[in-house]
C-alpha cells in the first residue's frame, strides 16, 4: 500500500464518528470553561436573569450537541442552531464572549460536508437576525456598545469563514479517501488481470496442445497405427509434465515481485524462445526461425513478456491456420535517433528487440474452440507494463497472413 492510501486510511479511521471520546471531552471542557468565564463576569456585574438564563442554554446545548452521536444529524443540527439562536440574543449583553455558542454552531452548520450548502446559508442567517434581536434587547445602560457591536460582526464573519474552511478540508480529506480506494480498488483489478493472464497463457499454450496431440492420436488409432499413437501419448505426457512445471513457474511468479527479480541473461532469453519453437514443431508445426542474441541481460519482466506472445502467437497458428508454417524472427535493429538525427546513438544505447512471428491464414485447427479470445489482450497488457514497447498485431500482406510484432529495449 502506497503512502497515500496509509494517509486517507488514516484520515478515514481520524474522522470516523464518535459518539465518546476525545471529541466530546474536548467540548465539554471548554464548554465548562467558558462557562466558568461567564460566572466570573456575572459575579463583577449585574445581569439581568434573562441573561443568566440565555448563557445557561448555550451552555447546556454546546455540551449536548457534543454529546449528540453523529449518526443523529437532525439532532445536532437542531441543537447547533439553537447555540446560534442563544448566543446571538445575548452576544451584546456579554460583551460578545456570550456570543461564543454561536461561533462554535455556526462553525458545526457550514463546516459539515454532508449537510447541503443552504443549511449554511439558513444558519448564518439566523445568525445575523439573533444578533439583531440581541442588539434590540440590550439595556441601554451597556458600556461601549460600539465596540461589542463591531466585535459581534467580527465573530460572525470570523466564524462563517472557519467553517467554510473547515468544509473545504473535509471535502479535500473525503476526495483523498475516494482517491486511496479507487487506487486499492486499481490495484485489485490490476491483480486479477495478472492472474487471468497468466492462467490464460499457461492453459492455452500447455492444454491447446494436448488438444492436438490426442486430436492426432485419435487419428492415429483410426488408421490402425498404434504404435505411431503410443509415441503421441507419451509425448502428451510430457507436455503435461511441462505444462504444470509452466503453470508452478507462473505461480511462483504471482508470488513475487518481477520487479525484483533477476535480469535474464541473453542465452537464456533466447533459449526460452527457442525450446518453445520446438515445441510447436513436436506438434507437427513448421517453423522457420532466426533468433539473434540480445546485446545484454534482459530484465525479468521484458523476457517474460518476449516468451509469453511467442507462446500465444505459436498457439493462435495451431489454433486458426493448422498445418501453416510460422515464421519467428527475433533481431536487433538499432535504437532511437534525436529527431534533428544530427548526433550518433549513445553508446549505451543497445538499440531494440524486435519479435515478429508471421503465419499464413489458413483452417481452425481443433484446438480452434479451447480459447476465450483473451490472448491478444493479454499481448497488449504485458507490452503496455514495459517501459518503450510497442505491439503491432493483424492481417497483413492483401489479407493472407497474420503478423505479431512486439519491439521491447534491447
Amino acid at each position: 500500500m502506497t503512502f497515500s492510501s496509509r494517509a486517507a486510511d488514516a484520515i478515514a479511521r481520524a474522522n470516523m464518528p464518535r459518539s465518546g471520546g476525545r471529541s466530546w471531552l474536548f467540548s465539554v471542557i471548554w464548554g465548562a470553561v467558558y462557562a466558568l468565564g461567564l460566572a466570573s463576569m456575572f459575579a463583577s456585574t449585574h445581569r439581568a436573569p434573562w441573561v443568566w438564563l440565555a448563557c445557561a442554554v448555550g451552555v447546556i446545548g454546546w455540551i449536548l450537541r457534543a454529546l449528540i452521536p453523529d449518526t443523529m444529524s437532525r439532532r445536532q443540527l437542531a441543537a447547533e442552531l439553537g447555540m446560534i439562536v442563544v448566543g446571538g440574543l445575548v452576544a451584546f449583553e456579554a460583551n460578545v464572549l456570550g456570543g461564543v455558542p454561536l461561533a462554535v454552531g455556526l462553525v458545526l452548520v457550514i463546516g459539515r460536508l454532508e449537510r447541503p450548502v443552504r443549511a449554511g446559508v439558513v444558519a448564518f442567517v439566523l445568525a445575523v437576525a439573533a444578533l439583531g434581536a440581541g442588539l434590540l434587547l440590550t439595556s441601554s445602560e451597556s458600556r461601549d456598545l460600539g465596540g461589542v457591536i463591531v466585535g459581534s460582526l467580527a465573530m460572525l464573519i470570523i466564524s462563517a469563514l472557519v467553517g467554510v474552511s473547515r468544509r473545504q478540508v473535509n471535502a479535500a480529506e473525503l476526495r483523498l479517501r475516494e482517491l486511496a480506494e479507487q487506487r486499492r480498488r486499481a490495484e485489485r483489478l490490476d491483480d486479477h488481470a495478472r492472474v487471468a493472464r497468466e492462467l490464460h497463457d499457461v492453459l492455452a499454450h500447455g492444454l491447446g496442445a494436448l488438444v492436438v496431440q490426442l486430436d492426432a492420436v485419435d487419428a492415429l488409432l483410426e488408421s490402425g497405427r498404434v504404435d505411431e499413437a503410443a509415441a503421441r501419448v507419451r509425448s502428451s505426457r510430457t507436455l503435461a509434465v511441462d505444462g504444470l512445471r509452466d503453470a508452478r513457474r507462473a505461480v511462483d511468479a504471482l508470488r513475487s515481485d518481477e520487479t525484483d527479480a533477476a535480469p535474464v541473461s541473453p542465452e537464456a532469453a533466447t533459449a526460452a524462445l527457442a525450446e518453445l519453437i520446438e515445441a510447436h514443431r513436436a506438434l507437427g508445426g513448421a517453423v522457420e526461425a532466426r533468433l539473434a542474441t540480445p546485446p545484454r541481460a534482459l530484465p525479468a519482466s521484458t523476457a517474460t513478456a518476449l516468451r509469453r506472445i511467442l507462446q500465444e502467437a505459436l498457439s493462435n497458428a495451431r489454433k486458426h491456420a493448422a498445418g501453416q508454417p510460422v515464421a519467428v524472427e527475433l533481431r536487433r535493429v538499432p535504437g532511437a535517433r534525436p529527431s534533428m538525427a544530427a548526433a550518433p546513438v549513445a553508446p549505451a544505447d543497445h538499440g531494440r528487440l524486435v519479435l515478429e512471428v508471421t503465419n499464413p491464414l489458413g483452417a481452425a485447427g481443433a484446438a480452434a474452440g479451447t480459447g476465450g479470445g483473451h490472448g491478444l489482450a493479454g499481448m497488449e497488457e504485458r507490452v503496455s507494463e514495459i517501459a518503450g514497447a510497442e505491439l503491432r498485431t493483424g492481417v497483413e500482406g492483401a489479407g493472407t497472413r497474420f503478423m505479431v510484432r512486439v519491439e521491447v529495449p534491447a
